[in-house]
């Protein structure tokens, strides 16, 4: 059954329609239809909807594990999920995947439980050396900062270069998540981001990559910043964004 983001009537409709329901996951920071948020009543009303009626709240953290803060959205937001899942970032890049929860959940799993679970990538050793190698850098050089600062910087720079040429954009940001939207109102669930233009973003991507700058090639996708981004690099960025909001405008 599927539910809608940020309308948290919708998950009481199925509730009440079913009582059959194991449990309700979802991504904490949509990041396949672009940059969205969950608002907090949004959060905080799914978490205590999912408690009052005995069911799971699975958090997919694959996207936003380790990216925005070291305990995640989950920490950022101020929710806690019953199961988490993880993608690669705890094998620090390489194909992997991982679940945990609560104690008596995990304790269901084999060989403390009767759920077997297993699969060709499960512990790789090649892969859980360079996850633990990661997270270990993450601990060290706490990056978390300097990300929101980054950011911060390039949200500016599209608000600006797209306000100097005339052209409605919505820039959805969560930590080192960010993306705009050639939209012209404010976007929080899939409804509103089918709204975007993107005529008008296959514009911005071509010109960004004309001007060396390889964006996602999707108005839906969300840009995920690195730590190794330089003040030259920025410099570039800012240049790029500038460059390519007048060519959506038609003023090159």
């Amino acid at each position: 059954m599927i539910a809608e983001y940020n309308n948290i009537e919708s998950v009481k409709k199925h509730i009440l329609e079913s009582e059959d329901i194991a449990a309700v996951i979802i991504e904490p920071v949509a990041g396949n239809m672009g940059v969205v948020l969950p608002s907090k009543e949004f959060i905080s009303e799914l978490r205590a909807l999912t408690k009052e009626h005995g069911i799971l709240l699975i958090i997919d953290e694959v996207m936003t594990g380790f990216r925005l803060k070291f305990g995640g959205a989950q920490e950022l937001l101020g929710v806690e999920a019953d199961i988490t899942c993880l993608g690669k970032v705890i094998g620090g890049g390489f194909p992997v995947g991982a679940y945990g929860a609560r104690n008596e959940i995990m304790e269901m799993v084999a060989p403390l439980g009767d759920m077997y679970q297993a699969g060709t990538l499960s512990g790789n050793p090649n892969a859980m050396a360079c996850g633990i190698t990661t997270l270990k850098e993450l601990k060290k050089q706490d990056p978390y900062q300097k990300f929101e600062k980054t950011a911060q910087k390039i949200e500016t720079y599209l608000k600006e270069a797209a306000k100097e040429n005339n052209i409605q954009i919505q820039v959805n940001r969560f930590g080192s998540m960010i993306n705009p939207f050639f939209a012209t109102e404010e976007v929080n669930d899939f409804k509103s981001a089918q709204n975007s233009d993107t005529n008008a973003f296959k514009t911005f991507f071509w010109s960004m990559i004309k001007n060396g700058i390889f964006i996602p090639p999707s108005q839906f996708e969300a840009w995920f910043l690195s730590s190794a981004l330089s003040k030259k690099d920025l410099k570039k960025l800012k240049k790029a964004i500038f460059n390519a909001m007048k060519d959506v405008a038609g003023n090159n």
